[in-house]
């Protein structure tokens, strides 16, 4: 159980409870980071969404957030991932599909 610790800032006296991080909480926390960066490079136009950066960067998050929750279960979060993680596979795939195309297209010219 964590300790109440008092501090004073700015002379106000506030309470705060210091954070014990455990392995699962920086897998999950990375994971989250990932998911984070994915979206964000998105939305400024540096990644768009057919590219297979974006799937693995979102299966990579999804990924480490599910290894989190093996140690801290939570219904809810392990089905979106679940999700996540399918949906960015199923990216990847039709990405390597259309990569492949695209290459015998060009080599039978």
């Amino acid at each position: 159980m964590n300790k109440v610790v008092y501090t004073t800032y700015y002379g106000s006296t506030r309470k705060y409870f210091p954070m014990n991080m455990q392995w699962h909480d920086v897998v999950g926390i990375l994971g989250v980071g990932c998911i984070l960066i994915a979206y964000l490079m998105l939305q400024i136009g540096r990644y768009q969404s057919t590219m297979i950066r974006f799937s693995v960067l979102n299966g990579v998050g999804a990924a480490l957030i599910l290894i989190s929750l093996m140690e801290a279960f939570n219904l809810s979060a392990f089905l979106i991932e679940i999700f996540w993680l399918a949906i960015s596979v199923y990216g990847v795939v039709v990405n390597l599909k259309r990569r492949k195309i695209q290459s015998s297209a060009k080599s039978e010219q």
